[in-house]
C-alpha cells in the first residue's frame, strides 16, 4: 500500500505492541531512539514527510527534532538519535515498502524497512533493533540489511496526544439512543455505548470522539471467559447528545453467539480535536461491558393436561436455564389467560404448564385446534422481558398419540367403560379426556378406562409424557352414538367389584318405574341382608326385564339376588342406587327371560 505523508507510530515487527521511542520523552539533542512499549505519548509519534523522490524525513512529534544517524557513520551498530535539522545525509531516510501489511489495533499497516542515506543507495544500512530484543529501552541502531523482523516496522497512522483534553466518564450500555447506561444488558442486534463528557471548548462542534473495542466470550459450559480478541481501529464516533451525555448513534453489535452465555466488550472512548490543521486526541476511558445471551425461543405446540395446558417451548440456550413468562393465551378474540404464568427449564425443550386455575375457560380441543401465545423471555442471568407472539400454535402435539377403543365393556366399575389403548410406545404418564374429563392412563397396560357413551356422542383427546421426557397428545375425534364399538343396550348392575347384565328383551328397552314418593330416613335393618341406611328412599318399584347372557364372567344372577344392594344402569343410560326386591325368570329353548324388581334409593 502506498506510503503517504503523515503522523505514524513505528511498530516493531518483532512485537507490534512495542515501537520506536525517544528516551524519557526528552527534547534534547542527542536523546536516544530506543524500543519501548507503546504508551500513546508524542515521544513515540513521528511525522514522516517526503522531501524528494525516495527520500523522507522523520521528525519526532514532541521534540520536533529529526531522527538522525550519529555522526552519519556508515557502520554496523551506529546509534540512531534525535538531532536538530542539519540537512545532512544522516537525517535522510529511504522507506522501502515490503508489499506486506500487518493489522495493528484494527488498522491495516504497511510493513516497511527504513534505510539510511549514509550510503548513496540508502539501502545498505537500515534501522535495526539491537540483537532483535523486545525489552524496554532496547537500542535502535543501523545495521547491514538482512530482511529480519528486527529491521521491519509497521507504520501505524496516529494523531497527537493532548493530556489537557477532557476525559469521557461513565461509560455504559444503553438499549437505545437516550437510554440509561448499564454494565450488563441482554444481548441485541445493536447496543448503544454511552458516556458523559465535559465540553471544554464550549460545544461539540469544536471536538468529537473516537471509540475502539475488543471482545471475548464465555462458553455455556465454562465459568471462565476466553481470550480477548484484537482491538478494533480507532473510529470517529457519530454521536447523539443530550446535555453532557453522548450515545453512539449507530451502536455496536451486542449479539452473543449460540453456545456462549455472555460476551464481554472492552470499550474505550477518547476525545478528539483539530487545531491549526493538526489532529489531536486526549486520554481514553476504558470499561468492560457485558452482553448476555438472549435465547431464541419458539412455541411448537400446546396440549391439554389434567391440571394445565402445557406449552412445548424450544430454546437455543442449552447451557443454562431459560425463563419465560406467558402473558397471553388466546384463540381468535377469546382470551383464556386470566393472569401471567412464569416457568423455567433447561435443555433444548422445556414444558411450560399453564394451570387451569389461571384460565378463564379451558380451550376445548374438539373445537380449538390452535392457540396464539404471547410471552416474555429471559435466562438465569436476567428476568424475562420483551414481548414475543407465537401465532397459530398447534393445540395438540405434532406427534399425536393414537387412540383405539375396544368393544369389550369393563363392568368391574360403574359406569361401564371401554378400554382405550394409547399407541405411543414407552409412556411415563398419560390421560384420556372425554368431554374435558380426564381419565388417567394405566402405564403398565398402556390403556385407560374411558366412559362408555351410552347412546351419546363423545369427544376424545389424549395427552401425556413419554419416559424420555417428550410429550404426546392431540384431539382424536368423536365416538358416535352408533359407533361400531358400541355394544347393544343392556341392563347392568354393579356391586362389590362384581357386575351383571341383561340384554334388552326382543330389542326393546324395558325398564318400568312406579315412584310413589319420598320419605324421611329409611333403615333397611329389617332386611335379611347387610344393613344399609339411606338419607331417603324412593318408595316405589323399579322393574327391569331382559335376556340372560350365557356368562358375564364377573357375576351371576344368584349372586345378584344375594347381594340385594347394587348400582343399576338402565339401557337408556340412567343410573341409580337400588335394593333388589326379587328376581323372576323363565327359560324357553336357549333363552332365559329375567325380570328384576328393585326399590330406588337416594343416598
Amino acid at each position: 500500500m502506498a506510503i503517504t505523508d503523515g503522523l505514524y507510530e513505528l511498530r516493531s515487527m518483532l512485537l507490534t505492541s512495542m515501537c520506536a521511542d525517544i528516551s524519557s520523552g526528552s527534547t534534547a539533542k542527542g536523546a536516544n531512539v530506543q524500543l519501548y512499549a507503546t504508551n500513546d505519548t508524542d515521544a513515540q509519534k513521528f511525522v514522516i514527510t517526503a522531501t524528494d523522490t525516495d527520500e523522507w524525513s522523520i521528525v519526532n512529534a514532541k521534540s520536533a527534532m529529526y531522527v538522525d544517524v550519529n555522526g552519519g557513520a556508515a557502520a554496523n551498530g551506529t546509534n540512531v538519535q534525535q538531532w536538530t535539522s542539519n540537512g545532512t545525509r544522516a537525517q535522510r531516510w529511504k522507506i522501502m515498502d515490503s508489499g506486506n501489511t500487518e493489522t495493528v489495533n484494527g488498522v491495516s499497516c504497511p510493513v516497511v524497512t527504513i534505510g539510511s542515506y549514509v550510503t548513496a543507495d540508502g539501502a545498505t544500512y537500515v534501522m535495526d533493533v539491537k540483537a532483535a530484543m523486545t525489552t524496554n529501552s532496547t537500542n535502535i541502531q543501523i545495521w547491514t540489511a538482512n530482511s529480519t523482523d528486527a529491521q521491519s516496522f509497521a507504520l501505524l497512522p496516529t494523531t497527537r496526544y493532548d493530556s489537557g483534553m477532557p476525559v469521557p466518564s461513565g461509560l455504559g450500555w444503553a438499549e437505545s439512543v437516550g437510554g440509561v447506561g448499564q454494565t450488563s444488558l441482554p444481548g441485541a442486534a445493536t447496543l448503544y455505548p454511552c458516556w458523559s463528557f465535559t465540553d471544554a471548548w464550549g460545544d461539540l462542534s469544536t471536538h468529537g470522539f473516537e471509540y475502539s473495542y475488543r471482545t471475548r466470550s464465555t462458553a455455556d459450559d465454562s465459568a471462565t471467559p476466553g481470550s480477548w480478541g484484537t482491538w478494533s481501529a480507532w473510529t470517529t464516533a457519530s454521536v447523539t447528545t443530550d446535555g453532557t451525555r453522548a450515545w453512539l448513534t449507530s451502536g455496536i453489535s451486542g449479539t452473543v453467539a449460540v453456545g456462549y452465555k455472555s460476551m464481554d466488550v472492552n470499550l474505550r472512548v477518547r476525545p478528539t480535536a483539530t487545531v491549526g490543521g493538526v489532529d489531536y486526541h486526549g486520554a481514553a476511558t476504558s470499561v468492560v461491558l457485558t452482553a448476555l445471551y438472549v435465547p431464541t425461543v419458539s412455541v411448537s405446540a400446546a396440549a391439554l393436561g389434567p391440571d394445565a395446558v402445557t406449552l412445548a417451548v424450544g430454546t437455543t440456550y442449552g447451557g443454562g436455564t431459560t425463563d419465560v413468562r406467558v402473558t397471553s393465551l388466546y384463540h381468535g378474540t377469546t382470551e383464556y389467560l386470566a393472569e401471567p404464568v412464569a416457568a423455567s427449564g433447561t435443555g433444548a425443550t422445556l414444558y411450560v404448564d399453564v394451570p387451569l386455575t389461571a384460565l378463564t375457560d379451558v380451550p376445548n380441543p374438539s373445537t380449538v385446534t390452535s392457540l396464539d401465545v404471547t410471552l416474555e423471555v429471559g435466562t438465569d442471568q436476567y428476568a424475562p422481558r420483551g414481548s414475543q407472539t407465537e401465532s397459530a400454535v398447534t393445540y395438540g402435539w405434532d406427534a399425536k398419540a393414537t387412540l383405539s377403543l375396544t368393544p369389550t365393556l369393563d363392568w368391574t366399575t360403574m359406569p361401564a367403560t371401554l378400554l382405550a389403548t394409547i399407541g405411543v410406545g414407552d409412556v411415563k404418564r398419560g390421560w384420556v379426556f372425554v368431554e374435558g374429563e380426564a381419565r388417567e392412563l394405566d402405564v403398565a397396560s398402556g390403556k385407560a378406562a374411558v366412559p362408555y357413551p351410552f347412546g351419546v356422542a363423545c369427544s376424545y383427546y389424549v395427552s401425556g409424557e413419554k419416559s424420555d421426557g417428550t410429550a404426546f397428545g392431540g384431539y382424536v375425534g368423536t365416538i358416535g352414538a352408533t359407533d361400531s364399538n358400541k355394544a347393544a343396550p343392556c341392563h347392568a348392575w354393579n356391586w362389590d367389584g362384581k357386575a351383571f347384565m341383561l340384554a334388552v328383551n326382543s330389542g326393546q328397552v324395558v325398564t318400568s318405574r312406579n315412584v310413589t314418593g319420598v320419605s324421611a330416613a329409611h333403615d333397611l335393618l329389617s332386611r335379611p341382608w347387610q344393613a344399609v341406611t339411606f338419607a331417603e328412599t324412593m318408595h316405589g318399584s323399579v322393574d327391569a326385564a331382559g335376556v340372560l347372557y350365557g356368562n358375564t364372567g364377573v357375576g351371576t344372577l344368584m349372586e345378584l339376588v344375594r347381594a340385594h344392594h347394587a348400582l343399576y344402569r338402565a339401557p337408556s343410560g340412567e343410573m341409580m342406587d337400588v335394593a333388589i326386591d326379587g328376581v323372576q325368570y323363565e327359560s324357553a329353548k336357549n333363552m332365559t327371560n329375567v325380570a328384576v324388581s328393585m326399590t330406588q334409593e337416594a343416598r
